[in-house]
């Protein structure tokens, strides 16, 4: 809730420039930092296995963002 507040409040976004331990993404708040990798998912199910890095697990504040939306509508499905 960084922009919901009073008063909005900065977060850093640093973009990783190789794709180090499968961390697209480090995002800091104060003194929280979450290392982020990004997947998308265009229908409901898949046949694909999809990878996540296990390095991630090492790293402090390692998480998965994980988008899934409507190929046709590009909209959030209803069911996941």
């Amino acid at each position: 809730m960084l922009l919901a507040g009073e008063q909005p409040e900065l977060v850093s976004v640093l973009k990783a420039e190789v794709d180090d331990a499968g961390v697209d993404l480090v995002m800091m708040f104060h003194s929280i930092t979450r290392h982020i990798q990004m997947k998308t998912l265009a229908k409901r199910t898949t046949n694909n296995a999809y990878a996540i890095a296990e390095s991630l697990s090492d790293l402090p504040g390692g998480c998965v963002l994980w988008m899934c939306y409507e190929r046709e509508s590009m909209t959030r499905p209803d069911i996941i």
